[in-house]
């Protein structure tokens, strides 16, 4: 018979084995409370755990923050300075910045939320003011400038523009709003295009939005 087919539990010569075996660890006892420090260890990992789910939790939320902070700073240029800029005077001079009101009927109201049918107005009164409003990214709606005034649509304010567009279908408007030479700045047919010719150009301006629904 091979070792292979012998019954370990029974065969005579595997007793000092047997007799080895049972021997391993009889002096060995558990420490007192070891059940409780298992508890114990388990309990402050659940501690450790919901403290760190808080804490991506916080830290989620601080990126979120940041996150519209960032989309503030991309839409709201620096305006500080455009019309003196644009004269070749001091850039820290400070300039008005352009106003937008959104007329519903007989009330005024500020907000960039409207309805079809109301009409948006934009106040921008310093020299050299360009205001270019576009319906979506690829139709150029409004452009006004001192060199297209159109009244009523589009009149003169001082030395500023003011310009009043009915937001005749829904979706978002796009308006730009900046100081510089009328001469020099033909209102592109696409908001892509208008963007990159006011950054070519190193103007200051403005991207506000209108969503009309």
């Amino acid at each position: 018979m091979s070792t292979l087919d012998r019954d370990p539990d029974a065969d005579p010569a595997l007793a000092p084995v047997r007799d080895a075996l049972a021997e391993t660890g009889a002096s060995l006892v558990p420490k007192p409370g070891w059940e409780q420090a298992v508890w114990d260890r388990i309990d402050a990992e659940r501690v450790d755990a919901r403290r760190g789910v808080g804490a991506r939790r916080r830290w989620l939320a601080g990126g979120a923050v940041l996150a519209a902070a960032a989309i503030v700073l991309l839409v709201w240029r620096p305006w500080r300075g455009s019309e003196e800029r644009a004269r070749g005077g001091d850039p820290q001079v400070a300039v008005a910045e352009p106003t937008i009101e959104i007329r519903r009927s007989a009330t005024v109201v500020r907000g960039a939320a409207a309805a079809p049918g109301d009409s948006a107005v934009v106040r921008h009164a310093g020299a050299g003011a360009v205001v270019w409003i576009y319906r979506g990214e690829s139709t150029l709606v409004r452009a006004c400038d001192a060199g297209r005034l159109a009244p009523p649509a589009c009149r003169a304010d001082g030395v500023g523009v003011v310009v009043e567009h009915v937001l005749d279908r829904p979706g978002t408007y796009h308006v730009l709003t900046a100081v510089g030479s009328p001469d020099t700045l033909a209102p592109p047919d696409t908001l892509d295009a208008a963007l990159a010719v006011l950054t070519t150009a190193s103007l200051h301006f403005r991207h506000d939005e209108l969503d009309v629904r």
